[in-house]
């Protein structure tokens, strides 16, 4: 999806959300969360049914995939890799030793940054 049509459809949703009384921005972080948390179930559902659907090729469902997740999933991605996250968050070695191939996580700590 283009940045114009995501920024459409965030515009679309916040005017939703406007036309209940209240702007989000001037929401309490609780109902905030309320509303990610409906929008993300919905946007799960939306996505769960278009994968049953017969008769759409993979580019149509591409499509028609729910906006939100595709924003969640940028947002996810720029947190894991983040120098901050990498930093401060998971382990990160700049200059790895031996590679041991499988251990347990526990023996790790946490989980490796790759930033």
């Amino acid at each position: 999806k283009t940045q114009a049509k995501l920024k459409a459809d965030l515009e679309t949703w916040l005017a939703e959300v406007a036309a209940s009384g209240t702007a989000y921005a001037e929401l309490g972080a609780e109902r905030q969360l309320a509303l990610l948390n409906e929008l993300d179930a919905a946007a799960k559902v939306k996505a769960e049914s278009l994968e049953e659907q017969e008769g759409l090729t993979d580019e149509e469902k591409e499509d028609l995939q729910p906006w939100w997740l595709e924003v969640k999933g940028m947002m996810i991605g720029a947190y894991f890799t983040s120098e901050k996250v990498g930093l401060e968050v998971l382990a990160y070695d700049p200059v790895p030793g031996a590679y041991p191939g499988c251990i347990p996580l526990s023996e790790v700590g946490k989980s490796w940054s790759l930033s």
